[in-house]
This record gives structure tokens, C-alpha cells and sequence, in this order.
């Protein structure tokens, strides 16, 4: 039997209680991982996969993290897929504005956020650890860095006024550290906009054929 031993990254505490245990969706949709663990902790509830379950991190850099999801590691057609997305964005923040502000988009993909302000921004910013849509951000000449530490290292503390991290926290090894070292490149009163799956959502209710079985 698998056993999380390690403490909450959120509250610190060692006390986990399994929530799920079975098959989860490896990538696109129809390939499965078996034997996946689901852990809740009992204190501050958030819930985490095991590591040893999860995609390994170098699968982020390399651009096999969105082959196994059949994304394109191509320009345009990445941009075309994360256009809803883009739009449920700027809705949902409205009526925050851009306008005049140092943006920083962290896991920017081939930068599609930074597109959307980058006319009535100051400044733009990716952060994007996959090397090929790194190259595109750069190629379409924002500035660009791989990691948050190589950010921090050339902006220094309190620079920007408006940062984004859309659907990637779920992603990282230590979700608090990851948070920390964003609030640090903030300006003190700056906005921070962050999204993640529910795995609460109402589709898991309505369609659970289709979306009942969590995601690695």
C-alpha cells in the first residue's frame, strides 16, 4: 500500500487520508494510469497526488508534458487552443485592468496572455520552463526566463504590478514555495491573478462517464 509521509506544503502537518484510489487520465483523453493515490489532508484539505504518480519535472522543460496532452508544440496552433481560456481570463478578472502596468505571466506557454495585454501594458514578462514555446515568446521579442529564480536574479524584488499564473500550480512540487517566490517579484498592492482545475467541478457531477476520473 502506497503512504504519503511527507508534511502538508500548505499547513506543514503530516496527517493524510486517502480520497481516491484507482485510474487516472496519463495525458489526452482514453490513456489511463493505474494504481494512482489521491491524499487529502486532514488539517488544511488540500489534496495531492503522490509524486511517484505524477509526470516528472524534466517532462515540463522538454515540451513531452503537452505531447502526452496532443498539444502542438507549434505557435499558431497553441495559440488557437488556449484562446478560451485566454477569454475566460479577462472576463473573470474584469474590471482589473492592464493598463500602463509591468505584467508578468508565469507558465506564459507561447504567450497568448502577453499578446492580449501587450498593447495597452508597460511591460511584459513570460515565465516558461517548457524550451521550445520559451524560444517562441523570445522570438516574438518579450522577454523571457525559464525559471522564477532566473527572473528574480535579473528584476529583483517588487517589479511588477500585475502578475498571472493560469492552470500551472497544480503542476509544481511545492505549491507554497511557488506562490512565495511570485509574491516576491511583486510590488507591494500589486494584483495576482491564479487558476487551477476544480477537481469539485460541476462536470464530474453532470458528465461523470467523461470527467470522473481525476488527471494526472
Amino acid at each position: 500500500m502506497k503512504i504519503c509521509n511527507e508534511n502538508c506544503s500548505i499547513c506543514g502537518r503530516d496527517q493524510w487520508k486517502i480520497v481516491y484510489s484507482g485510474s487516472i487520465r496519463d495525458g489526452v483523453y482514453g490513456n489511463i494510469y493505474n494504481d494512482a493515490s489521491i491524499y487529502q489532508c486532514q488539517k488544511c484539505g488540500i489534496q495531492k497526488l503522490l509524486e511517484s504518480d505524477c509526470i516528472p519535472p524534466e517532462y515540463y522543460e522538454t515540451g513531452e508534458y503537452r505531447e502526452k496532452l496532443n498539444q502542438s508544440l507549434a505557435l499558431n496552433s497553441e495559440i488557437e487552443e488556449h484562446e478560451l481560456l485566454n477569454r475566460f481570463t479577462f472576463e473573470s478578472i474584469w474590471p482589473l485592468s492592464a493598463r500602463n502596468k509591468k505584467v508578468l505571466d508565469v507558465g506564459c506557454g507561447t504567450g497568448f496572455l502577453l499578446d492580449a495585454v501587450n498593447n495597452i501594458s508597460k511591460h511584459q514578462v513570460g515565465i516558461e520552463p517548457c524550451q521550445p514555446y520559451l524560444d517562441s515568446i523570445i522570438d516574438k521579442g518579450y522577454i523571457g526566463y525559464q525559471s522564477i529564480e532566473d527572473c528574480i536574479e535579473q528584476y529583483g524584488f517588487n517589479s511588477f504590478n500585475l502578475a498571472f499564473s493560469i492552470q500551472v500550480i497544480e503542476h509544481v512540487l511545492n505549491p507554497k514555495l511557488f506562490l512565495e517566490e511570485i509574491l516576491a517579484l511583486l510590488k507591494p498592492g500589486a494584483d495576482f491573478i491564479v487558476s487551477t482545475p476544480n477537481r469539485d467541478d460541476i462536470l464530474m457531477s453532470l458528465l461523470p462517464e467523461d470527467y470522473s476520473t481525476p488527471t494526472k
